[in-house]
């Protein structure tokens, strides 16, 4: 304050807009060295970076569904292997968009981790949307997969050319897939490009 009625004092003329509120040095911290926020972020897709944390903390609470059930990023870990090996052997991999239209929970992120461990690209769908809007949707993103709930399927999610998959349908034979976190030999530039289709 002291520092703005010394140039007002000084220069008794000039507009009030031309005073700086600032000194040099305080100006240079300010608008320089205070704002110096580059960082090095990994070169690692989500996936992987949450794999790193539940190395850190299995036990940890993950995510609490609607309805207070609960899961450990362990848990959670190993049912995203299931499914992301699963989708993997329907095809799904690189380039490949899977469409998720389930109620929120626990399946969805489940889901969402799984499409990414097979190495696909999500399409979040709204099961609130008009089915002919879904089925525009799913066409639209040429959506190779459809991860969805039996009380959610309509006939035009049958015929947008998606193959439907009604995760409690499947449950056990997802089950069955081995669930280890998989490595998928893609480089980061592949992966960018994926994840943002």
């Amino acid at each position: 304050m002291q520092w703005v009625v010394e140039e007002m004092t000084e220069r008794p003329g000039q507009r009030v807009s031309e005073i700086s509120l600032l000194r040099g040095e305080e100006r240079v911290q300010v608008l320089v060295e205070w704002n110096r926020t580059e960082a090095e972020y990994p070169q690692r897709c989500v996936q992987e970076l949450f794999e790193e944390h539940v190395e850190r903390s299995p036990g940890g609470i993950a995510v609490v569904g609607s309805e207070g059930e609960k899961m450990s990023y362990e848990e959670l870990n190993r049912r995203a292997n299931r499914l992301g090996r699963y989708l993997r052997r329907l095809g799904v991999g690189p380039e490949a968009r899977v469409g998720i239209c389930l109620e929120r929970g626990v399946e969805m992120v489940v889901a969402l981790l799984g499409v990414l461990k097979a190495g696909g690209a999500y399409v979040p769908l709204d099961p609130g949307y008009p089915a002919e809007r879904l089925q525009f949707m799913v066409k639209d993103a040429q959506a190779a997969v459809l991860l969805t709930q039996a009380g959610l399927v309509v006939e035009e999610m049958k015929s947008s050319g998606a193959e439907v998959i009604c995760l409690e349908e499947k449950r056990e034979e997802i089950e069955q897939e081995r669930e280890e976190n998989a490595r998928l030999p893609l480089d980061f530039a592949a992966r960018r490009l994926w994840q943002r289709t």
